[in-house]
Protein backbone atom coordinates (compact mmCIF):
# COMPACT_ATOMS: atom_id res chain seq x y z
CA UNK A 1 0.00 0.00 0.00
CA UNK A 2 1.63 3.25 -1.15
CA UNK A 3 0.96 6.65 0.38
CA UNK A 4 -2.83 6.73 0.16
CA UNK A 5 -5.50 8.84 1.72
CA UNK A 6 -5.15 7.41 5.22
CA UNK A 7 -8.14 9.35 6.50
CA UNK A 8 -10.31 7.65 3.90
CA UNK A 9 -8.73 4.31 4.76
CA UNK A 10 -9.48 4.86 8.45
CA UNK A 11 -13.10 5.67 7.70
CA UNK A 12 -13.56 2.69 5.38
CA UNK A 13 -11.73 0.18 7.59
CA UNK A 14 -12.24 1.70 11.01
CA UNK A 15 -13.48 -1.39 12.84
CA UNK A 16 -10.81 -3.68 11.38
CA UNK A 17 -8.10 -1.12 12.09
CA UNK A 18 -9.23 -0.73 15.70
CA UNK A 19 -9.12 -4.51 16.22
CA UNK A 20 -5.46 -4.47 15.23
CA UNK A 21 -4.58 -1.31 17.20
CA UNK A 22 -6.33 -2.59 20.33
CA UNK A 23 -4.00 -5.59 20.39
CA UNK A 24 -1.03 -3.24 20.89
CA UNK A 25 -0.42 -2.46 24.59
CA UNK A 26 1.10 0.97 23.92
CA UNK A 27 -1.16 4.03 23.53
CA UNK A 28 -1.65 4.83 19.83
CA UNK A 29 -3.39 7.90 18.40
CA UNK A 30 -4.17 9.42 15.02
CA UNK A 31 -4.52 13.18 14.42
CA UNK A 32 -5.42 15.32 11.44
CA UNK A 33 -3.21 18.15 10.17
CA UNK A 34 -4.94 20.57 12.54
CA UNK A 35 -3.96 18.47 15.54
CA UNK A 36 -7.44 17.09 16.15
CA UNK A 37 -7.77 13.48 17.21
CA UNK A 38 -9.27 11.14 14.61
CA UNK A 39 -9.00 7.85 16.48
CA UNK A 40 -7.00 5.86 19.03
CA UNK A 41 -6.67 2.41 20.53
CA UNK A 42 -7.94 1.13 23.89
CA UNK A 43 -4.59 1.83 25.56
CA UNK A 44 -4.82 5.49 24.60
CA UNK A 45 -8.38 5.62 25.97
CA UNK A 46 -7.01 4.49 29.33
CA UNK A 47 -4.09 6.88 28.98
CA UNK A 48 -6.25 10.00 28.49
CA UNK A 49 -9.36 8.88 30.35
CA UNK A 50 -11.72 9.37 27.40
CA UNK A 51 -13.47 6.99 25.03
CA UNK A 52 -12.69 7.08 21.34
CA UNK A 53 -15.99 8.78 20.65
CA UNK A 54 -15.28 11.46 23.27
CA UNK A 55 -11.78 11.97 21.92
CA UNK A 56 -12.65 12.64 18.27
CA UNK A 57 -12.11 16.27 17.19
CA UNK A 58 -10.48 17.23 20.48
CA UNK A 59 -6.99 18.75 20.64
CA UNK A 60 -4.20 18.33 23.17
CA UNK A 61 -5.38 21.53 24.88
CA UNK A 62 -8.72 19.84 25.54
CA UNK A 63 -6.99 16.90 27.22
CA UNK A 64 -3.92 18.05 29.09
CA UNK A 65 -2.77 20.75 31.46
CA UNK A 66 -1.71 23.90 29.57
CA UNK A 67 2.09 23.65 29.92
CA UNK A 68 2.12 19.99 28.83
CA UNK A 69 -0.36 20.62 26.03
CA UNK A 70 1.85 23.42 24.72
CA UNK A 71 4.77 21.00 24.44
CA UNK A 72 2.70 18.39 22.59
CA UNK A 73 1.22 21.01 20.25
CA UNK A 74 4.63 22.51 19.45
CA UNK A 75 6.04 19.06 18.68
CA UNK A 76 3.11 18.30 16.36
CA UNK A 77 3.62 21.56 14.49
CA UNK A 78 7.35 20.89 14.16
CA UNK A 79 6.56 17.51 12.62
CA UNK A 80 4.05 18.99 10.17
CA UNK A 81 6.67 21.61 9.20
CA UNK A 82 9.25 18.84 8.64
CA UNK A 83 7.24 15.76 7.63
CA UNK A 84 8.51 12.26 8.26
CA UNK A 85 9.44 10.51 11.50
CA UNK A 86 9.71 12.26 14.86
CA UNK A 87 11.05 10.70 18.06
CA UNK A 88 11.37 12.61 21.33
CA UNK A 89 11.18 12.19 25.09
CA UNK A 90 9.18 14.32 27.51
CA UNK A 91 8.26 14.41 31.17
CA UNK A 92 4.60 13.92 31.96
CA UNK A 93 2.60 14.39 35.15
CA UNK A 94 -0.79 12.69 35.33
CA UNK A 95 -3.81 14.20 37.16
CA UNK A 96 -2.87 12.24 40.31
CA UNK A 97 0.55 13.93 40.36
CA UNK A 98 2.57 10.86 39.33
CA UNK A 99 5.55 11.69 37.13
CA UNK A 100 6.53 9.71 34.04
CA UNK A 101 8.98 9.91 31.18
CA UNK A 102 7.46 9.09 27.80
CA UNK A 103 9.03 8.53 24.42
CA UNK A 104 6.88 9.53 21.45
CA UNK A 105 7.27 8.05 17.97
CA UNK A 106 5.21 9.93 15.39
CA UNK A 107 5.04 9.82 11.60
CA UNK A 108 3.11 11.97 9.14
CA UNK A 109 0.83 10.64 6.41
CA UNK A 110 -0.43 12.20 3.17
CA UNK A 111 -3.81 12.54 1.55
CA UNK A 112 -4.62 11.48 -2.02
CA UNK A 113 -3.10 14.73 -3.33
CA UNK A 114 0.23 14.03 -1.58
CA UNK A 115 -0.40 16.77 0.97
CA UNK A 116 0.24 16.27 4.68
CA UNK A 117 -3.04 15.10 6.18
CA UNK A 118 -2.12 14.12 9.73
CA UNK A 119 0.06 11.98 11.94
CA UNK A 120 0.11 8.59 13.60
CA UNK A 121 1.71 8.33 17.04
CA UNK A 122 2.66 5.71 19.61
CA UNK A 123 3.74 6.30 23.21
CA UNK A 124 6.35 4.27 25.13
CA UNK A 125 6.59 4.55 28.91
CA UNK A 126 10.37 4.66 29.53
CA UNK A 127 10.17 5.81 33.17
CA UNK A 128 11.61 2.60 34.65
CA UNK A 129 14.31 2.41 31.98
CA UNK A 130 15.39 6.00 32.70
CA UNK A 131 15.37 5.39 36.43
CA UNK A 132 17.54 2.30 35.90
CA UNK A 133 19.92 4.30 33.70
CA UNK A 134 20.19 6.97 36.38
CA UNK A 135 20.81 4.35 39.07
CA UNK A 136 23.51 2.67 37.00
CA UNK A 137 25.09 6.02 36.21
CA UNK A 138 25.16 6.88 39.91
CA UNK A 139 26.64 3.48 40.78
CA UNK A 140 29.41 4.03 38.23
CA UNK A 141 30.34 7.27 40.03
CA UNK A 142 30.19 6.06 43.63
CA UNK A 143 32.82 4.25 45.64
CA UNK A 144 31.06 1.12 46.87
CA UNK A 145 32.56 1.13 50.36
CA UNK A 146 32.39 4.80 51.35
CA UNK A 147 29.40 5.84 49.19
CA UNK A 148 31.16 9.03 48.04
CA UNK A 149 32.54 9.85 44.59
CA UNK A 150 35.07 7.37 43.22
CA UNK A 151 38.31 8.39 41.53
CA UNK A 152 36.89 8.63 38.00
CA UNK A 153 33.90 10.74 39.01
CA UNK A 154 36.07 12.90 41.27
CA UNK A 155 38.47 13.73 38.47
CA UNK A 156 35.57 14.57 36.16
CA UNK A 157 34.29 17.04 38.75
CA UNK A 158 37.76 18.53 39.33
CA UNK A 159 38.26 19.04 35.61
CA UNK A 160 35.08 21.11 35.57
CA UNK A 161 36.39 23.19 38.48
CA UNK A 162 39.70 23.69 36.66
CA UNK A 163 37.98 24.82 33.46
CA UNK A 164 35.71 27.16 35.40
CA UNK A 165 38.64 28.62 37.36
CA UNK A 166 40.63 29.26 34.18
CA UNK A 167 37.64 30.94 32.54
CA UNK A 168 36.87 33.15 35.56
CA UNK A 169 40.50 33.64 36.63
CA UNK A 170 39.72 32.29 40.12
CA UNK A 171 41.78 30.26 42.56
CA UNK A 172 40.89 26.82 43.89
CA UNK A 173 42.65 24.51 46.33
CA UNK A 174 43.26 20.79 46.57
CA UNK A 175 43.88 18.77 49.73
CA UNK A 176 45.33 15.26 49.52
CA UNK A 177 44.48 13.24 52.62
CA UNK A 178 46.20 10.07 53.80
CA UNK A 179 45.29 7.97 56.84
CA UNK A 180 48.31 7.53 59.09
CA UNK A 181 49.54 3.96 59.70
CA UNK A 182 46.61 2.54 57.73
CA UNK A 183 48.47 -0.55 56.50
CA UNK A 184 49.52 -1.32 60.06
CA UNK A 185 45.93 -0.97 61.25
CA UNK A 186 44.75 -3.38 58.56
CA UNK A 187 47.51 -5.87 59.37
CA UNK A 188 46.85 -5.84 63.12
CA UNK A 189 43.08 -5.39 63.36
CA UNK A 190 41.87 -6.66 59.98
CA UNK A 191 40.26 -5.11 56.94
CA UNK A 192 36.88 -4.77 58.66
CA UNK A 193 38.42 -2.20 61.00
CA UNK A 194 40.13 -0.48 58.09
CA UNK A 195 36.86 -0.33 56.18
CA UNK A 196 35.13 1.16 59.21
CA UNK A 197 37.76 3.92 59.41
CA UNK A 198 37.36 4.74 55.70
CA UNK A 199 33.60 5.08 56.20
CA UNK A 200 34.08 7.32 59.25
CA UNK A 201 36.35 9.69 57.32
CA UNK A 202 33.93 9.78 54.37
CA UNK A 203 31.14 10.69 56.81
CA UNK A 204 33.27 13.40 58.43
CA UNK A 205 34.02 14.87 55.00
CA UNK A 206 30.34 14.89 54.17
CA UNK A 207 29.42 16.56 57.46
CA UNK A 208 32.20 19.16 57.58
CA UNK A 209 32.44 20.38 54.02
CA UNK A 210 30.23 22.93 52.31
CA UNK A 211 28.09 22.03 49.33
CA UNK A 212 30.58 23.57 46.88
CA UNK A 213 33.50 21.28 47.80
CA UNK A 214 34.14 18.07 45.90
CA UNK A 215 35.54 15.11 47.80
CA UNK A 216 36.23 11.57 46.72
CA UNK A 217 38.18 8.44 47.48
CA UNK A 218 41.41 8.65 45.51
CA UNK A 219 42.29 5.04 46.21
CA UNK A 220 43.34 2.87 49.12
CA UNK A 221 43.52 5.10 52.20
CA UNK A 222 43.72 8.38 50.27
CA UNK A 223 41.02 11.00 49.75
CA UNK A 224 41.05 14.25 47.78
CA UNK A 225 39.11 17.41 48.55
CA UNK A 226 38.75 20.03 45.81
CA UNK A 227 37.70 23.46 47.10
CA UNK A 228 36.49 25.89 44.39
CA UNK A 229 37.23 29.60 44.86
CA UNK A 230 39.17 28.79 48.04
CA UNK A 231 42.48 30.45 48.89
CA UNK A 232 45.42 28.65 50.44
CA UNK A 233 44.72 30.08 53.90
CA UNK A 234 41.04 29.15 53.67
CA UNK A 235 42.00 25.63 52.57
CA UNK A 236 44.36 25.28 55.54
CA UNK A 237 41.51 26.15 57.92
CA UNK A 238 39.24 23.55 56.31
CA UNK A 239 41.98 20.89 56.34
CA UNK A 240 42.84 21.60 59.95
CA UNK A 241 39.19 21.33 60.93
CA UNK A 242 39.01 17.89 59.29
CA UNK A 243 42.26 16.76 60.91
CA UNK A 244 41.00 17.69 64.37
CA UNK A 245 37.62 16.08 63.76
CA UNK A 246 39.10 12.73 62.74
CA UNK A 247 41.66 12.77 65.57
CA UNK A 248 38.80 13.18 68.07
CA UNK A 249 36.80 10.24 66.67
CA UNK A 250 36.36 7.24 68.97
CA UNK A 251 37.20 4.31 66.72
CA UNK A 252 36.72 0.80 68.08
CA UNK A 253 38.57 -2.04 66.35
CA UNK A 254 37.06 -5.39 65.47
CA UNK A 255 38.71 -6.75 68.64
CA UNK A 256 37.08 -4.08 70.82
CA UNK A 257 40.19 -1.91 71.28
CA UNK A 258 40.03 1.88 71.10
CA UNK A 259 42.17 3.28 68.26
CA UNK A 260 43.64 6.71 67.62
CA UNK A 261 43.20 7.58 63.94
CA UNK A 262 45.01 10.57 62.46
CA UNK A 263 45.50 12.14 59.06
CA UNK A 264 48.36 13.68 57.11
CA UNK A 265 47.20 16.34 54.67
CA UNK A 266 48.95 18.19 51.84
CA UNK A 267 47.52 21.30 50.19
CA UNK A 268 48.14 23.00 46.85
CA UNK A 269 46.43 25.94 45.16
CA UNK A 270 45.73 26.85 41.55
CA UNK A 271 47.55 28.48 39.83
CA UNK A 272 50.40 28.98 42.30
CA UNK A 273 51.33 25.30 42.46
CA UNK A 274 50.30 24.29 38.95
CA UNK A 275 47.90 24.92 36.10
CA UNK A 276 47.07 21.24 35.46
CA UNK A 277 45.46 18.74 37.82
CA UNK A 278 48.46 16.44 37.60
CA UNK A 279 50.74 19.26 38.78
CA UNK A 280 48.43 20.23 41.62
CA UNK A 281 47.95 16.67 42.84
CA UNK A 282 51.70 16.04 42.63
CA UNK A 283 52.32 19.20 44.69
CA UNK A 284 49.70 18.13 47.27
CA UNK A 285 51.23 14.65 47.37
CA UNK A 286 54.70 16.05 48.13
CA UNK A 287 53.22 18.27 50.85
CA UNK A 288 51.42 15.27 52.34
CA UNK A 289 54.71 13.35 52.54
CA UNK A 290 56.25 16.35 54.29
CA UNK A 291 53.44 16.00 56.82
CA UNK A 292 54.40 12.34 57.26
CA UNK A 293 58.06 13.27 57.80
CA UNK A 294 57.03 15.88 60.35
CA UNK A 295 55.43 13.30 62.59
CA UNK A 296 52.05 12.84 60.91
CA UNK A 297 48.72 14.21 62.15
CA UNK A 298 49.36 17.61 60.58
CA UNK A 299 48.70 19.81 57.52
CA UNK A 300 51.45 20.95 55.14
CA UNK A 301 51.37 23.31 52.17
CA UNK A 302 53.11 22.59 48.88
CA UNK A 303 56.32 24.42 48.02
CA UNK A 304 56.08 27.29 45.59
CA UNK A 305 56.74 26.44 41.95
CA UNK A 306 59.83 28.17 40.64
Amino acid sequence: MNKINLIQFIKENHESLLMVLDLIPNPIFIKDVNGRYLSCNVSFEKFCGLTRQELINKSVHDLWESSQADVFFAKDQALFDNPGLQVYETNFTNPEGMEYIFQYHKVTFDDADKKIAGLLGIIFDITEMKQLEQSLSKLSQIDELTQIYNRRAGFEQMNRVLEDSIRKNRVFSIALIDIDHFKQINDIYGHATGDSILKIIATDLDNLLRGSEIFFRHGGEEFIVCMPETTLNEAKVIAERLRIRVASEKVISSTGESLDVTLSLGISVFPEHGTHLEQLIHASDEAMYEAKKSGRNCVKVASKVN
